[in-house]
């Protein structure tokens, strides 16, 4: 019985070790909830702090005053695509005023209109979207974090 536990304990220690590698959180949650009100495709986030530490977030790029000004999100119909048709401006390095500052357990959420910068197919189709983006940090300049989302359906009927 000895000489089973003596084989079986490092099989159990690996997986406890991959089981809690996969089970650990990441740092930002972010939830993605897509909604078509008349015509228009509009996307809500939630972005939560599940971390012990504060996380700066680029206000641009979680769309904080409603504007869609950068390519955040990854959408696609079958796989495919969507190209990105909304504003692309070479920007000024960001400053500590172009940050929000997420406290741990703390939530952030903003809204934005998808249909004005990404090419929809006309007629009823379904997409899949994702949030993706890199963010910085005021603070160290070296800090670059890409925070994403699940990827989450959703049916859109266009013009």
């Amino acid at each position: 019985m000895v000489k089973k536990w003596l084989t079986l304990a490092p099989l159990l220690g690996l997986m406890l070790v991959l089981m809690s590698h996969q089970t650990a959180k990441k740092p930002l949650l972010i939830k993605l909830a897509p909604k078509q009100i008349g015509t228009e495709m509009w996307a809500t986030m939630t972005f939560t702090n599940q971390s012990g530490q504060p996380i700066y977030l680029n206000k641009i790029d979680i769309c904080f005053d409603g504007k869609l000004l950068n390519n955040v999100f990854q959408i696609q119909k079958k796989g495919k695509p969507l190209d990105y048709t909304g504003v692309l401006v070479k920007r000024r390095t960001p400053t500590a005023a172009d940050f929000v500052l997420l406290q741990p357990r703390k939530s952030i959420t903003t809204k934005t209109r998808l249909d004005k910068a990404y090419a929809f197919q006309p007629g009823k189709h379904q997409y899949t979207i994702q949030y993706s983006h890199y963010h910085g940090s005021p603070k160290n300049e070296s800090t670059l974090n890409q925070f994403t989302s699940a990827a989450f359906p959703f049916v859109y009927t266009s013009r």
